[in-house]
């Protein structure tokens, strides 16, 4: 039955519904590939292949190599008129079985990159196992960009270098060198970003953009140096940086390329999920930079989050501010390096309360200017961009559900992937109480939480008012529940296998609304479900054990 199963895979119906022979046009032709006959038991091949044996042949014999005679397999090579023996084939009373010698696909889930063995860094965090689970998606051999991080450098990038210059963004509304402002955004030719301090599309060939572009978004998959997060994703670059309002312009030119996106469906715009600085003013003050500090929530309400590096020097951000670590706002991340021991480096900002979390920084690979590459030095500088990558490639791989959230809730769900990349980090001894995240960047720990949560929690209309929260948790967990019905309710907590591992009763009141706190830190870290049973009503929550701490 395991060689009929296999015969089926290959049966597909087209966008059309028409039934297709599983080939298309972008492979090579089933002539060159040859036929596998499984023949009825005791059944002689010279019967079948002999002359004169076939319904389409009257000639010489149809050249046959045998697999197995035991199980009476045979291998067909290629041959001329291979299709119509092989319809021929299928009509035989003496053939079980007939199918395409189709060539098989490798699974191979490393690029084929020369650079990336060098690239430790994207090792660290997990990605050769994301890109696993993804490879079809990952390995898209399409130059069409459909996810954006939008980058920001004082003086620019080599946008020529041979594996950066297809993953720039050119802007489709724009007509080239026309002195019109096609797209009406008040950039005249903006083809490649802008230049605020040249007010001009070009950019300057600088050492620095060019390093963090490799390290966002390097071309992947081409035998050409180095891998990036994903093929998807692109850069928009934004250079000529000297200034605040400079800053800012950047910025919202971003935030209104995103509102394009959303307000026309995907039709204009560009869906710009991520922005990437690696500068800033060092002790800086949010009350002295209200407006930069302001302009991250704005890029949050159209689906933009914001990730910027902290100071490179030894200071606890907490005490001495740093601008823009110190914002508070909900859609900005903030980031410092570790090194290759994943430490933190005795130069570098940290901050409990202002640091989100770490990643690899001063070692890590990437491109440098005239198409060279290197590792880079010490800087925080290096140690955002992964983070920027990482949320493009979670936007990448999202399951169905998670991209209809995207599409219709963008801010929320800029949120929610700020939970998952601080929440995923890997949690290291050298950061406790160094950073909110207690670790280091770790794309496959945000790549499991996000796939977890594709599994919807089951929540009646009636019993919208229950909570359960935090979610990931480490020791405890709120729940809060609207009672309209005086009665007993259950909460039974199970583990991923199934087993019931406790039980909680308690009789509420009708019109109360309760919170319970369950304390359970000596459980172990991963999935549970939590059940509800109450006033008439059956809740089940999905929750994530994180490690304590």
């Amino acid at each position: 039955m395991r060689l009929y199963a296999l015969s089926l895979l290959f049966l597909f119906l087209d966008p059309l519904g028409n039934i297709t022979t599983g080939h298309s046009a972008a492979e090579s032709p089933p002539n060159t590939w040859g036929i596998l006959v499984a023949l009825q038991p005791e059944v002689d091949p010279i019967s079948v292949f002999g002359s004169g044996n076939l319904p389409f042949r009257s000639y010489a014999e149809l050249p046959y190599t045998p697999i197995s005679k035991r199980d009476n397999y045979y291998f067909v090579p290629p041959t001329d008129y291979l299709e119509d023996w092989y319809h021929s084939l299928k009509i035989h009373p003496g053939v079980r079985f007939v199918q395409w010698n189709r060539p098989i696909e490798s699974r191979q889930s490393v690029p084929d990159d020369p650079y990336w063995e060098e690239q430790w860094n994207l090792h660290r965090i997990g990605l050769p196992e994301v890109w696993a689970f993804n490879n079809d998606l990952t390995y898209a051999r399409t130059e069409r960009k459909t996810i954006w991080v939008g980058v920001l450098e004082k003086l620019g990038f080599d946008l020529y270098h041979k594996d950066l210059s297809t993953q720039f963004w050119v802007n489709p509304d724009e007509t080239p060198n026309d002195h019109i402002d096609n797209d009406h955004n008040g950039y005249v030719d903006d083809l490649k970003g802008w230049n605020f301090q040249s007010e001009t599309s070009m950019h300057q060939a600088d050492a620095h953009g060019t390093k963090v572009a490799g390290l966002v978004a390097g071309h992947s998959h081409n035998q050409i140096g180095i891998a990036g997060f994903t093929n998807q994703a692109g850069i928009i670059p934004l250079s000529g940086l000297h200034y605040e309002h400079q800053i800012v312009r950047a910025y919202l030119y971003l935030r209104d390329l995103r509102a394009k996106y959303n307000q026309s469906q995907g039709q204009e715009g560009a869906l710009v999920v991520a922005t990437n600085a690696s500068f800033g003013v060092n002790h800086g003050q949010p009350d002295n930079y209200p407006i930069w500090c302001e302009v991250f929530d704005k890029l949050g309400e159209v689906g933009i989050l914001s990730v910027c590096s902290v100071i490179n020097a030894p200071a606890d951000i907490d005490q001495t501010g740093d601008i823009p670590t110190s914002c508070s706002s909900d859609f900005l991340i903030t980031v410092t390096e570790s090194d290759f021991n994943d430490q933190l480096p005795s130069d570098t900002g940290y901050g409990y309360h202002t640091v989100d979390l770490a990643a690899p920084g001063r070692g890590s690979f990437t491109t440098f200017s005239n198409h060279r590459y290197g590792h880079v030095t010490r800087g925080t500088s290096f140690a955002s961009p992964q983070v920027s990558g990482t949320i493009a490639l979670l936007y990448a791989i999202l399951c169905h559900i998670q991209n209809k959230d995207a599409i219709n809730d963008p801010r929320e769900f800029a949120l929610r992937i700020k939970t998952w990349i601080i929440a995923g980090a890997e949690k290291l001894p050298a950061f406790q109480n160094k950073v909110k995240a207690n670790g280091r960047l770790s794309a496959l720990g945000s790549y499991q939480l996000m796939r977890q949560q594709c599994v919807t929690n089951t929540v009646p209309k009636k019993a919208i008012g229950r909570q359960v929260f935090p979610n990931p948790f480490s020791s405890a967990i709120t729940t809060t529940i609207h009672v309209t019905t005086t009665g007993p309710f259950s909460f039974e907590l199970f583990n991923n296998q199934g087993q019931k591992i406790w039980t909680h009763h308690q009789i509420l009141l009708a019109g109360q609304s309760v919170r319970t706190t369950l304390q359970m830190p000596s459980l172990d870290p991963g999935m549970y479900q939590l059940i509800i049973n109450g006033d008439n009503h059956q809740t089940i929550h999905r929750l994530l054990k994180m490690t304590n701490g």
